[in-house]
């Protein structure tokens, strides 16, 4: 698993030891075992893996609900969304 919001995750968790980061998956354990793979054990306290669908808004809500109740009302500081859709992978140059 490689991808730009595994890397940004990896290199906040390695270079700020003040936050905890909130990575979403599809697949959490999956995640989590990507993020962490070859990193620092000490960095896995700091992380949490929610379960989030893009295609199931239920999914969004109750990660939502998580985080406040995990974290507080209104203490998300950064999101970035890394979530995309391919609609059609035909690509012709020219």
């Amino acid at each position: 698993m490689v991808g730009i919001g595994l890397g940004l995750v990896r290199h906040i968790l390695r270079h700020d030891p003040k936050l905890t980061v909130v990575a979403t998956s599809r697949t959490p354990d999956k995640t989590r075992s990507a993020v962490l793979e070859g990193q620092d054990e000490n960095l896995s306290e700091r992380l949490r893996v929610l379960k989030i669908d893009v295609k199931q808004e239920d999914t969004i809500h109750s990660a939502r609900e998580q985080i406040e109740k995990e974290f507080g009302n209104g203490s998300i500081k950064c999101l970035f969304n890394m979530s995309g859709i391919v609609l059609s992978l035909s690509f012709t140059p020219g």
